[in-house]
């Protein structure tokens, strides 16, 4: 009676010992897939990172712009003030004015 309780004691260690390696060995596979799951994310984060960083410095740069234009259209379609109301100093303003509007300097080019 006491061989065979040695021999279903050794059984029973073999046993578990064979369960410890299964578990060690996957769970050794999931880290790994685990890790490599990581670094997928993180190189996507970083793709991700870098792709608002460059949308920022879009934005940035169209806002400038966007102040450039409005100073520029308030420059140019801005009326100027008449120095007297005779004929011919309002058809000068006038003349002047559609310059601007079409952007021809005054020697009659378009810059």
């Amino acid at each position: 009676m006491t061989s065979s309780i040695k021999i279903i004691a050794l059984f029973v260690c073999v046993g578990i010992t064979l369960f410890m390696l299964y578990s060690y060995s996957h769970t050794k596979a999931e880290l790994a897939k685990k890790e490599y799951e990581n670094i997928t994310i993180l190189q996507s984060l970083q793709a991700q990172n870098q792709a608002l960083k460059s949308l920022e410095l879009e934005t940035k740069s169209y806002q400038h712009q966007q102040a450039q234009g409005k100073e520029i259209i308030i420059t140019k379609y801005q009326s100027s003030p008449l120095q007297d109301s005779s004929c011919q100093s309002q058809l000068e303003a006038i003349k002047k004015d559609i310059k601007l509007w079409y952007g021809i300097s005054q020697k009659g080019e378009k810059p």
